[in-house]
């Protein structure tokens, strides 16, 4: 791991207090620089600084986490951290890696009359666990964020179960970036919206626009309490005011219900650019505590207004509070409901027909193409780019989406100050086997000509083979039995790694092997096969032997996760779809034979020959097969017995050699004797298969030891 940073950070802050600091540590163990980028947007309840930056090589870098709460609840959010790491050589980049890391931010707010029960780690865990399991519903809403919200004692010792098995989420990075993608007005969200970007364009300085009206919709089965973020920024008197104003700012909603806010812009300043992650928290409902909640903000909103409506019903708040401060740690964790945060992205300006526009100055970092690896169908593959804004003055960016909905990039939408960058994400989803060569375009401050476009290079491979001759293996007649074996190549022409198993027919399991049987290929990659075949029969052999290949899907596209409620249910998981299959055949031609050979004549007999001179006869031997046999010639007496000079008195011109099928060879016999007598001889001929070194070509043959034919049986009369 080249980064590691930790994923959680809990804070208790009491509401007196203005903020409370702590700080997480990111390590590069790499000996390369990366660069890292949080998403999160300053100034929310949960602060991060710096959000961006670079770590050198074996070094760290300390982030500041302020925790700003408004009301007396608990807090908590998800926020991702990219790292991002290049390696460039002679101008190209050569090395590109990336990963993704979460924190879970968790706070909680008090002051002296209000102690809310604080949220831990185990409670998260425990309810995106039964989130992704489907058993939502199972929950007990009467469970509070609030300690003055408790049951009775007795009754929450029945509920005291502990969760003994350790909750273990699929982590996998494929599953946080489909989580981090998700948009907020995806309806696989728990509480979602129906707008994921607002646009409010130009707006006169100090005039508030035409409003936006935006639906939150509560999926959870009780009612909520809503309440909007509102950040304030500096004006030219140095006045905090609100940019982004919602309309109304905290609301209750029902359970499977629907609330309209109205979301409007007012610019505080001259030729400026305003942008926004307008964030709001939802918490369970419960009369008293919105009660207080809503008299926050009425005092928030208008400070002269003193805050002593309630004073009473909080001392009677107190005293419930005491009561149950020895039962805030038997609290089943299954029962928690997290208080739940999203955003809605907004953009404005104050830039009017007189006033010029900042220009834009960006580049992508390290280069306007990026290539994603060759895939199977409905993976996922994400790559990272950065965009610089190399000018002095903040740049507003927004990618249009890809029609061909294979590529998605994430944030689409956004500032980039001056002298700083941002890390894009980019998402590869391919829905065809086919190259995919797209083009995202990216509209900078608002103009059609002021336009950088990032090119997109993806395979989706489907898997392919190519055999050794089209598949087809042959082999020369050999004698039954014989032993005799080839290698056949095999190409893996796909992109991807390629799984194969050659099922040879039951019925030719004893005559033909195909070995290894099974394995994989790795993307252009080629194997060899070796074929092994051993006729036992007299007869010509045609043989059809299936090869199947399928795809190797990667687990850790596994896509059960937050992102899909339901989706880890035991009884109805969620499944990855089936491997594609295409099937070969091998076809493999042979023969077996038992050999047939003659020699002619059967019957030589050499004339009177003197002591000293020579005489030379031919005998012809045919080979009647289809089979090519490797022959070997011997003389020797008919009596079998020893003879000395019979090597000195006859003498074969082939003693060896390979007699092809269907074909014939010359023997020469020379009697040369050297003493007077007669001789009375045995042409005897051995046959055996032929082996691959005579041959010369890629087959290897060979015999069985006690696999000797004697053809033919000649005697020859020799008179003196």
């Amino acid at each position: 791991m080249w980064n590691q940073v930790v994923n959680q950070l809990i804070s208790e802050r009491l509401k007196s207090i203005k903020k409370q600091v702590d700080q997480v540590t990111i390590y590069n163990k790499s000996d390369l620089q990366t660069s890292f980028q949080f998403m999160n947007d300053q100034g929310n309840i949960f602060s991060i600084s710096p959000v961006q930056g670079i770590i050198k090589p074996k070094q760290n870098s300390r982030i500041i986490i302020s925790f700003k709460p408004n009301h007396t609840i608990c807090y908590y959010e998800r926020v991702y951290l990219y790292t991002n790491i290049y390696l460039f050589f002679i101008g190209f980049c050569i090395v590109r890696n990336h990963r993704l890391f979460h924190i879970d931010l968790i706070g909680t707010c008090y002051d002296l009359l209000i102690k809310p029960i604080p949220l831990q780690q185990k409670h998260i865990d425990a309810f995106r666990k039964r989130v992704i399991q489907g058993k939502l519903s199972e929950i007990d809403f009467k469970y509070m964020e609030n300690a003055f919200l408790l049951k009775q004692k007795n009754m929450m010792n029945q509920n005291n179960i502990e969760l003994e098995e350790e909750i273990h989420e699929n982590a996998n990075q494929v599953v946080l970036h489909k989580e981090m993608f998700l948009p907020c007005n995806s309806k696989q969200k728990l509480i979602y919206l129906n707008e994921e970007f607002l646009d409010f364009g130009f707006c006169q300085f100090m005039q508030e626009s035409a409003p936006f009206q935006v639906e939150l919709t509560n999926k959870l089965q009780c009612k909520i309490t809503v309440f909007w973020t509102i950040q304030k920024k500096q004006n030219i008197n140095n006045e905090l005011l609100p940019v982004f104003i919602v309309k109304p700012q905290t609301i209750s909603i029902k359970a499977n219900s629907t609330q309209v806010f109205e979301i409007s812009f007012r610019p505080i300043k001259n030729s400026y650019y305003y942008f926004q992650n307008l964030q709001f928290f939802a918490f369970k409902y419960n009369s008293k505590i919105t009660k207080l909640l809503i008299e926050d903000i009425k005092k928030n909103n208008n400070p002269s207004k003193t805050f002593t409506s309630s004073f009473r019903e909080n001392l009677k708040l107190t005293n419930t509070l005491n009561q149950n401060t020895n039962n805030e740690n038997i609290l089943n964790q299954n029962e928690t409901i997290p208080p739940y945060s999203s955003s809605i992205k907004c953009v404005g300006h104050s830039f009017g027909l007189n006033c010029q526009p900042f220009i834009p100055i960006l580049q992508f970092n390290p280069s306007n193409k990026i290539t994603f690896n060759a895939c199977s169908l409905q993976e996922s593959l994400y790559q990272t780019v950065e965009l610089s804004n190399l000018s002095d003055t903040p740049t507003f960016f927004k990618f249009l989406p890809d029609l061909s909905k294979s590529y998605r990039i994430f944030p689409n939408v956004g500032i980039i100050q001056a002298k700083s960058f941002i890390i894009l994400t980019i998402e590869f989803i391919p829905s065809e086997y086919k190259a995919y060569n797209n083009t995202l375009s990216c509209y900078l401050n608002h103009n059609a000509s002021n336009i950088l476009n990032l090119h997109l290079h993806g395979f989706c491979s489907k898997p392919k083979l190519s055999l050794q001759n089209e598949g087809k293996i042959y082999f020369p007649p050999s004698y039954t039995g014989v032993y005799s074996r080839q290698k056949v190549k095999i190409d893996n022409l796909s992109r991807i790694t390629l799984e194969y198993k050659i099922y040879v027919p039951p019925k030719y399991s004893q005559e033909l092997y195909l070995e290894p049987s099974e394995g994989k290929i790795k993307p252009n990659e080629h194997i060899f096969i070796d074929c092994s075949f051993i006729p036992y029969k007299k007869k010509n052999y045609r043989i059809k032997v299936p090869i199947q290949i399928l795809e190797i899907l990667d687990f850790s596209q596994n896509l059960i996760g937050y992102h899909l409620p339901n989706s880890g249910n035991p009884q109805y998981p969620l499944k990855m779809r089936n491997p594609m299959e295409v099937s070969y055949n091998f076809e493999v031609f042979g023969a077996g034979g038992d050999g047939s050979l003659s020699i002619q004549p059967e019957k030589m007999e050499f004339d009177v020959v003197k002591v000293g001179f020579t005489d030379k006869k031919y005998a012809t031997l045919h080979n009647f097969s289809n089979c090519t046999f490797y022959v070997e010639l011997k003389l020797r007496r008919e009596d079998n017995q020893d003879d000395n000079f019979l090597e000195q008195n006859f003498e074969l011109d082939f003693k060896q050699g390979i007699i092809a099928a269907n074909s014939k060879v010359d023997v020469g016999i020379i009697f040369n004797p050297t003493k007077v007598g007669d001789y009375n001889l045995v042409l005897d001929v051995i046959a055996q298969e032929k082996t691959q070194r005579e041959l010369q070509v890629p087959l290897i043959g060979n015999s069985l030891a006690k696999n000797v034919l004697q053809i033919y049986t000649q005697r020859v009369l020799i008179l003196n």
